[in-house]
């Protein structure tokens, strides 16, 4: 399995780094964005950070981690569908440059709003479960945008892609079972997050 994953990212490295420039290119983004906002925005944005926090539960929450769930696998499952469809490539790497948005300027503003204790929350909260959770969605982005390739390949030359599809499908549900459990992760970490927060 390892020698298999090696060679697959072998032959994919460069779908790979386009996709990790796209995250980058999105996390500069949103962390320039912060500087952008006016005084009002700010003020008004660390209130309904704070409301938002505070609406966080300090233990394991199902709720909550039902909620993670279904908007992960929501979007996973939009991730697969693109990859069916030749015209879906280009919306792929949309949604990791909107997702690396998201966080950087996540990121970035809950550490200017927060100081000290914000950088806390964001190590514990963010940063530590964001790991293996993008390190999945590149992969399961990765599988779509090559399928959506070999697609259209496939179409030059009128070879069916049964076997594809197959191996496509297979290796997305481990990925996104990677991405689940880096759910679970984030909602004990944001748990503890929290906790240092109120702490702070």
């Amino acid at each position: 399995m390892r020698q298999k994953f090696i060679r697959y990212l072998r032959a994919n490295w460069l779908i790979h780094l386009t996709l990790g420039c796209a995250f980058l290119i999105g996390l500069s983004l949103g962390a320039l964005g912060v500087h952008y906002l006016s005084d009002s925005t700010v003020i008004d944005l660390d209130r309904f950070v704070g409301s938002l926090l505070e609406e966080q539960p300090g233990t394991v929450d199902l709720t909550f981690s039902y909620q993670l769930l279904r908007d992960n696998l929501i979007m996973m499952l939009l991730i697969w569908v693109l990859g069916l469809t030749v015209v879906g490539i280009p919306l792929i790497y949309l949604i990791i440059m909107i997702r690396g948005a998201v966080f950087g300027f996540s990121v970035c503003f809950v550490i200017m709003a927060k100081g000290f204790a914000g950088l806390g929350f964001v190590v514990v909260a963010i940063l530590l479960p964001s790991l293996i959770f993008f390190v999945c969605l590149l992969l399961a982005a990765g599988l779509a945008t090559r399928f959506s390739f070999s697609l259209l390949r496939s179409r030059a030359s009128g070879k069916p892609l049964w076997s594809h599809f197959s191996q496509y499908s297979l290796l997305f549900l481990i990925a996104t079972a990677g991405l689940v459990a880096s759910g679970y992760v984030q909602v004990v970490c944001t748990a503890l997050g929290v906790a240092f927060l109120n702490r702070g």
